[in-house]
């Protein structure tokens, strides 16, 4: 409405009054509670933060009685504007124990992302206002209180099988009975008491018997950022149970492992890190080859135990007890890098093994809380009008709002109620019938007052009563000491809000009060009148251009880019009901006065008159417009660029835009438009606008974490600009609509790639030239971690994974089978089996090769974690042996591989399968026959192929795989009269095969001879 000086008839214009919208300090108003984190000085970026919380006695301290909304805690970081990227709220872990549900009580975790000292606030709140959605923020986990039961990959984690019947998934408490079928059944109370909180993980068999052999049968991982200064330990807890057994895991036998992989592997749990007794990676272990009679095998957790009870490894354990064991390992070698933690279960077809995992933390640090706070209060009610003037005949609009501070830059959203009074002369009457006032979530609410007289000016005090809650200061008026005045005349007029740029024609009325009635007349008729008009700037409080009137804009030089300046006069018609009308147009945006001035001359009569009226008017922008966005292709996790420019109904940026008073800002979000099908993630966004300068803003920080393309979409942040209702919004999609088909920012790809191997001995540490073996590649983004949209399966579509090539650190000389292609992609992570790297030369050294990924986008693991395997040429040796035909015959069969220009057994083998004897009759005529000796093994055919129908001896039983590289092969006597000769063949795999004769590769074969005693050497002579 309208407001004005006045003399003698001076007409009086109202002018609407609206303000701008705070800015909140507090993170969201529908949280009604925080308390702040303390986190020490000095505490570096990527710390994993924890405090334990009693919200019960936060609330007790607040004065607040209810129930804790466990979805509500949020932890804000220290600009006050953006949750944590990684934060949990643990319901069930308190003060490092399980605790009771929904008690008020657990722990916060969240990883630190703003270095040095800094307070981060936890938000929460109760039941009774109201449940809150689950928090959107990835979770830690390293409790696997996330997730649920069965879950296989809970947030955070990756969890892969060979065979679905192996066991990988989060198990809530229990203690099943399980029953070992191999041998003998043997059933057991297992245990399944999570350490802490109410879940674990369950790696290994313990549902089924195990499948298959497989080396590793089950893995779960994830990613870790070590700090660059400070990086503290990593700690997890786990337990194993089973019956099966390991001899230092150089057997094929059921055991875990526990790694930290990078450029190098380090492992913390396993047959190589060589502590039995203090960090067991078996539920069994025997200081040599186990037996059902030797050692705990096949027997339920009877650690080093031999049958009559005795510990042969120096382990104290109690048979079938079900210890946590904590592994806690320094991080400084692995300052300020990505790495994987890697847990893995090693499985045979024998007896059935598993682990629980559980309390996995890194590099903690423990923060205080401080003193809680409850949202703001109400502080004061405020009454606003553009002057505190009006006229008697026409109502005036005040706005009531609620203040939260003595300044009002912020407003209480919740809702108040009260009355407004008017204490002097005139009568007050409210166009709604009431002085009550309701003020709900907004902060402010609009009455409509018309202070009348019978024929003299009027004024009165306002303020307010029976405000609830009650105000902690008193009312406040934006015009002087709050006293409203009302004049018989004035100008009324209303510039509405509208959209920058565009025209309105406004109504402009010369009114004057009637003789005894509060009625208006019109102040002019059928005439024309030059008014003064002038524009000022009200929010923000300067501008640089102008308002435009009809066809005058007012400045001094009546110039589309000067600001307003001092009046300017303009011509108006108006008719027999004292109205003109005028097109009024800004091209910027803010909240704008127009004032309008007439000085009454002889010319028109009417000498003396003074008239002033004033109006304001907010113009909001009409969109938003992305540019500069960064060239494709982008990587996954890496900050990348985008403009933000407001405009106008003319597409024109207007550079007012952002210097309100609080500045007005956008957010920014960003949808994934593809992949799409059921493997494909949202991933996740962030990032801001930042400020804005002459109505543009440059963001650098936008982030994506996922492979793909999507597209930005940029909204007004406040949701109505300066309060006027308007909001404006822009998108990068095609036609104005995101993803309009392939979405137009991106293609994302991955950071980098991680290389794990599967050695083709991997229990020996290394593989043969030409043997088979497996690397795992997981696509990553910049902060470590998997990009589960780099997948080539059916499930997403289309495919953003590309084809990888393998090669030692660059090289794809001597590789075979060493291309991933998309398909072999699901979820972020390729698996290629059949790798094979073959030496030029059988006589080639041990040499060392680093498993490179690289892919058609030169996307590479250089630089990060890329596994490394020993490549040795190797073979399966064969040696004559004779001997008596009434003795057993030993014949030496090892593996062997090339160095320092010799060939060498092979201590390290103890994983060579595939592998079978025959035997051949070189002399018929000789007295011996192949079906007149056997191998002594564990039966018929038994391991070699040749086994006798009687088991040897374990110290004479043939050995595949082998022990320390020797098969242990022993021919069965044929006994008296059976003397002569037999060819042994051993058929080994490709890569154990040797050009024994010069005529091409080969399984080795050697002659057993019986019934000769004597040595066949003519001549010996020693030296002394």
């Amino acid at each position: 409405m309208r407001i004005f000086n006045h003399q003698l008839h001076s007409l009086i214009i109202l002018a609407g009054l609206v303000f701008s919208l705070p800015s909140y300090a507090w993170y969201d108003n529908n949280w009604n509670y925080r308390v702040p984190i303390e986190v020490p000085a000095g505490t570096p970026v990527n710390s994993t933060i924890t405090v334990d919380v009693n919200f019960a006695a936060l609330l007790a301290t607040l004065g607040v009685a209810g129930t804790l909304d466990i979805n509500s805690p949020r932890i804000v970081r220290p600009s006050d504007l953006a949750l944590a990227t990684t934060q949990e709220f643990t319901d069930s872990r308190f003060n490092n124990t399980t605790d009771a549900l929904t008690n008020g009580r657990g722990e916060v975790r969240f990883l630190l992302q703003d270095a040095g000292a800094s307070t981060y606030f936890l938000y929460f709140d109760i039941t009774a206002n109201g449940t809150k959605p689950i928090n959107p923020q990835t979770p830690i986990n390293g409790h696997f209180e996330f997730g649920g039961t069965g879950t296989q990959n809970p947030p955070a984690w990756t969890a892969t099988k060979i065979n679905n019947n192996f066991d990988a998934q989060v198990r809530p408490s229990e203690n099943p009975n399980i029953s070992e079928p191999s041998g003998t059944p043997n059933t057991v109370t297992t245990i399944g008491t999570p350490l802490t909180g109410n879940f674990s993980y369950l790696l290994g068999s313990r549902t089924n018997t195990e499948p298959t052999n497989a080396s590793p049968a089950v893995t779960l991982r994830r990613t870790i950022t070590v700090p660059a200064t400070t990086p503290g330990n990593l700690t997890i807890h786990y337990r194993l149970e089973g019956w099966d057994s390991s001899d230092n895991g150089a057997n094929t036998w059921d055991f875990l492992r526990i790694r930290l992989i990078n450029a190098s592997t380090t492992e913390i749990v396993g047959p190589t890190f060589g502590n039995y007794v203090t960090f067991p990676f078996s539920p069994n272990k025997g200081t040599g080859q186990i037996s059902n009679s030797a050692s705990g095998y096949g027997r339920y957790n009877f650690w080093d135990m031999s049958s009559n009870g005795v510990h042969r490894s120096g382990m104290t354990l109690a048979a079938g007890s079900a210890p946590w064991f904590t592994r806690s390992v320094a991080l400084t070698p692995f300052s300020g890098q990505t790495i994987t933690l890697q847990i893995t279960m090693n499985m045979a077809t024998q007896f059935k093994s598993w682990v629980h995992i559980d309390d996995v933390e890194w590099s903690v640090t423990t923060a205080t809380l401080g003193q809680p706070t409850i949202k703001p209060q109400v502080d004061h009610i405020e009454i606003l009008h553009a002057s505190g003037n009006g006229v008697t005949c026409s109502p005036s609009t005040l706005t009531i709002r609620a203040c939260a501070n003595a300044s009002c830059s912020e407003l209480y959203t919740g809702e108040v109620t009260g009355s407004l009074t008017a204490t002097g002369t005139g009568t007050a009457n409210w166009q709604d019938g009431t002085a009550d006032f309701t003020i709900g979530s907004s902060g402010f609410v609009t009455k409509t007052l018309q202070l009348t007289s019978v024929n003299t000016n009027v004024s009165s005090t306002l303020g307010t009563s029976a405000v609830t809650p009650t105000p902690t200061a008193a009312t406040a008026c934006n015009f002087s000491g709050c006293l409203f005045t009302a004049s018989n005349a004035g100008f009324l007029f209303d510039v509405p809000h509208h959209v920058a740029g565009s025209i309105q024609t406004v109504t402009i009325s010369a009114v004057k009060k009637a003789d005894n009635t509060n009625a208006c007349l019109p102040g002019f008729s059928n005439v024309t009148r030059t008014l003064r008009m002038t524009c000022n700037y009200i929010n923000p409080n300067t501008g640089t251009l102008p308002v435009l009137v009809n066809t005058r804009y007012l400045n001094n030089t009546n110039t589309a880019n000067n600001a307003c300046a001092s009046a300017n006069p303009v011509s108006l018609d108006f008719n027999n009901t004292g109205t003109a009308t005028a097109d009024i147009s800004y091209q910027d945006v803010g909240n704008m006065s127009l004032t309008i001035a007439y000085a009454g001359s002889a010319a028109t009569n009417d000498v003396g008159l003074s008239m002033n009226g004033s109006d304001t008017f907010i113009a909001a922008p009409a969109s938003f417009s992305i540019s500069g966005v960064t060239a494709a292709p982008i990587k996954a996790g890496e900050n990348f660029n985008a403009t933000v420019s407001a405009k106008n109904a003319a597409n024109v940026t207007t550079p007012n835009f952002g210097k309100e008073s609080p500045a007005e800002n956008v957010t920014l979000t960003f949808s994934k438009c593809q992949p799409m099908g059921v493997n494909a993630t949202n991933g996740n966004f962030t990032g801001t606008a930042g400020a804005f300068t002459n109505g543009v803003a440059a963001s650098s920080n936008l982030n994506w974490s996922e492979v793909g393309n999507g597209d930005l979409s940029v909204h007004l942040a406040s949701a109505s600009y300066l309060g006027s209702g308007f909001t404006a919004s822009g998108n990068t999609g095609t036609g104005g609509t995101a993803c309009n088909g392939a979405g137009n920012v991106g293609r994302f790809i991955p950071h980098h790639f991680n290389t794990v191997v599967t050695k083709g001995c991997s229990t020996g540490g290394f593989t043969y030239s030409a043997q088979p073996f497996s690397v795992e590649v997981t696509a990553v983004n910049a902060l470590g971690n998997t990009t589960l949209n780099y997948d080539g399966s059916l499930n997403t579509t289309p495919n953003f994974a590309k084809t990888v090539t393998l090669s030692n650190a660059g090289s794809t000389a001597n590789f075979s089978n060493h291309v991933l292609n998309l398909t072999d992609f699901a979820s972020g992570v390729g698996v290629k089996n059949n790798v094979t790297y073959t030496n030029t030369s059988a006589q080639t050294p041990p040499l060392n090769i680093t498993l490179r990924a690289t892919d058609t986008d030169n996307v590479t693991s250089l630089g990060y974690t890329e596994g490394i395997t020993e490549i040795r040429s190797g073979r399966v040796m064969l040696q004559n042996a004779y001997g008596s035909e009434l003795l057993d015959l030993p014949m030496t069969m090892a593996a062997q591989y090339w160095n320092n220009n010799a060939w060498l057994f092979n201590g390290n083998d103890s994983c060579t399968t595939g592998v079978n004897l025959t035997f051949t009759d070189p002399n018929l005529a000789d007295g011996l026959v192949p079906a007149e000796s056997c191998v002594w093994d564990t039966g018929n055919p038994g391991s070699s192929g040749l086994g006798c129908g009687a088991a040897g001896t374990l110290a004479n039983r043939f050995r595949k795989p082998p022990n320390n590289g020797h098969f242990n092969l022993n021919l069965r006597a044929p006994g008296a009269g059976n003397s002569g000769s037999l060819d042994v063949t051993a058929i080994v795999p490709d890569w154990l095969k040797f050009n024994w004769t010069g005529t091409g590769v080969s399984n080795p074969s050697a002659r057993a001879t019986f019934g000769i005693y004597k040595t066949p050497i003519i001549y010996i002579r020693e030296n002394y």
